[in-house]
């Protein structure tokens, strides 16, 4: 166990972590939880953060939260999509300092998307003669 001012070496950890879906969730040294994200291989997507050389390259706020944590704890999941709604679930409910999506109190919503497909036949097919102007332009004058 490292002294109380030394940071825990998280490497040391990785190889416990399962090749499975999940949500892991990293925390400060006060246990406060600064980021919450999902993956597909937890061990992959954690040794991904700790990997040295790849630290050096991340952005400045992956390295500023990088910076910042002392451990993580994980929640393993039997799928991607389990592990994309307790993600969320769990953003909505740490609020962490370094997630900016999923933070605002919004619904998700579902949207389901249809597509007609016109033939020659159709009376909308080709006729653009009769169509109206999407969006009309109060201040322009007709010529």
């Amino acid at each position: 166990m490292p002294a109380a001012g030394d940071k825990p070496d998280l490497r040391a950890r990785l190889h416990d972590v399962p090749h499975k879906p999940g949500v892991y969730l990293m925390r400060d040294r006060l246990s406060r939880v600064i980021y919450v994200g999902k993956a597909r291989d937890l061990r992959k997507r954690l040794a991904n953060y700790f990997t040295p050389a790849r630290s050096r390259m991340a952005d400045l706020k992956t390295r500023a939260l990088l910076d910042s944590v002392w451990d993580f704890t994980l929640h393993v999941v039997r799928s991607d999509a389990e592990a994309v709604l307790l993600e969320g679930r769990l953003i909505k409910e740490y609020r962490p300092k370094y997630n900016i999506s999923f933070r605002d109190d919004k619904i998700f919503s579902r949207s389901k998307s249809t597509s007609t497909i016109h033939s020659p036949s159709s009376p909308s097919y080709g006729s653009r003669k009769t169509m109206a102007p999407a969006i009309t332009d109060p201040t322009r004058t007709r010529e």
